[in-house]
């Protein structure tokens, strides 16, 4: 199960967040209440930066948990320990 997002990747206020986004990423999700591990990729073949925003194919690395549970206009977060670095919101769900 993939989503298509289109997510806002956020200033962060922190001296030690080396923001660097690439294709094909490894990230933290939450929605509602429960947080995965998911794959981020994009069609850009360039790096994003802080305060872009961009159509982004959020794969799941485990789909049964999330079966019924998305839908389009779901908003989420992506984050890694306790840096919220993106928030978004699903435009499309696959199946």
């Amino acid at each position: 199960m993939d989503i298509l997002a289109r997510v806002n990747f956020l200033e962060v206020n922190n001296k030690n967040w080396n923001a660097k986004y690439v294709s094909g990423f490894r990230s933290n999700i939450n929605y509602g209440t429960t947080n995965f591990s998911c794959l981020v990729a994009f069609e850009e073949s360039r790096e994003i930066k802080q305060g872009e925003t961009v159509n982004c194919e959020i794969s799941f690395l485990t789909h049964e948990p999330h079966i019924g549970k998305l839908a389009k206009g779901l908003e989420f977060t992506l984050f890694s320990g306790n840096v919220v670095f993106a928030k978004g919101i699903v435009n499309f769900v696959s199946e």
